[in-house]
């Protein structure tokens, strides 16, 4: 979201840069006929020919235009509400929960996960693609072993009583590996 205050006086782009973005879009547009849109979430195994049944997008989720506008309406609204000059320094991420929304399971590492929204064509016309986030899904390290995790952030990391239990198995799992391939490499 590209937000600008004051006749374009001040602007926050959010991490202080651009994001790179083939298309952007006025939220305004979306206020208005909202069954002409829907978000279309879809996931495919990474490589491949898209001639492969198991390389081509498949849809796992789609959300009606109506929940869509009630999110953006709901981000004015709290835009509308906070001081501008809370606006105007930092950054700034803005969640909103989707009504009618499910949780879905993420991909696993190698796939990719694409978000689609749509501009659903009248009979007989094509629906158009307005906007389009695509995420490649790959194992990374973990936040609490990174040489840049700011100081205020390693208590949180340090305690177990907030970290998933799963991730004690990763690193078991993690930490075996590593030996195996040491043997391996010997």
């Amino acid at each position: 979201m590209d937000i600008s205050y004051g006749g374009g006086l001040h602007r926050n782009r959010g991490l202080c840069s651009v994001p790179l973005a083939h298309n952007w879009v006025d939220f305004g547009y979306f206020l208005g006929d909202y069954n002409r849109f829907e978000l279309r979430v879809s996931t495919k195994k990474r490589g491949g020919s898209e001639n492969d049944d198991e390389h081509k997008w498949n849809q796992i989720y789609s959300l009606p235009g109506d929940v869509i506008s009630t999110a953006i309406e709901r981000v004015i609204v709290s835009l509308a509400e906070v001081d501008s000059d809370d606006l105007g320094t930092g950054s700034h991420i803005i969640n909103v929960a989707l009504d009618d929304a499910k949780v879905l399971e993420m991909p696993k590492p190698k796939n990719d996960l694409q978000v689609t929204l749509l501009e659903i064509g009248d009979e007989g016309e094509k629906d158009v693609d307005i906007g389009k986030l695509e995420v490649a899904i790959v194992t990374t390290m973990s936040g609490s072993e990174s040489e840049y995790l700011p100081d205020v952030y390693k208590p949180l990391y340090n305690d177990e009583s907030l970290r998933n239990p799963l991730y004690a198995k990763f690193k078991e799992r993690k930490a075996k590996r590593e030996e195996q391939d040491s043997k391996q490499e010997l």
